[in-house]
């Protein structure tokens, strides 16, 4: 018999990500707003999911990529020193183009645009805008949570672990002061 219930499934954190800017974010409403209503005039299902599906799939690695870092610093504290580079080197961002997902769903995109019309792509292009938006928020916030979740997850599975929990604060004070607000649901 195979245990089949633990798919990772990046939907739950893009809406997780959603609901936190919502409450945190001062800009979220306006982005929110004009990607609704771009989908809505451009009425295109199967690039509304495309879109939806590539950034899903990026979002769930960077959340296990922030996950696995700290099981990293745990085993080689010298890892700890990633958190000096920058975010696309942190997050895995230049592997982006090799996951399956993203593959897929990018030569779906394109497909799409290919028969748009003009206006449609004017339109298609407000709603990478929003995608856009939420990679250079919601990318810090996921790769913290996956972080953050190593820390409730390992020690039970790892014998000896124990959090590094000055790291996880600063880590956590760096993401909120390079995002210029306080996002307290950051787990």
């Amino acid at each position: 018999m195979i245990y089949c219930d633990f798919t990772p499934n990046g939907l739950p954190l893009l809406r997780h990500l959603e609901k936190a800017l919502a409450t945190s974010d001062p800009d979220f409403t306006g982005e929110y707003q004009r990607f609704e209503s771009a989908k809505a005039q451009l009425s295109d299902r199967q690039f509304a999911e495309s879109l939806e599906a590539q950034f899903v799939a990026k979002l769930l690695y960077v959340f296990w990529q922030g996950f696995s870092w700290n099981l990293e610093c745990a085993q080689n504290p010298v890892n700890k020193l990633r958190l000096q580079t920058d975010y696309e080197e942190l997050h895995g961002e230049s592997l982006f183009q090799s996951l399956p997902r993203v593959q897929s769903s990018a030569k779906a995109i394109h497909n799409t645009l290919q028969h748009f019309t003009a206006e449609q792509k004017n339109l298609a292009f407000q709603m990478q805008d929003y995608y856009s938006y939420l990679e250079t928020i919601g990318f810090k916030l996921a790769h913290l949570w996956g972080f953050q979740r190593g820390n409730a997850y390992f020690p039970e599975v790892i014998p000896g672990y124990t959090q590094d929990t000055a790291l996880t604060a600063r880590y956590a004070r760096m993401v909120r002061t390079d995002l210029g607000f306080c996002c307290d649901d950051l787990a």
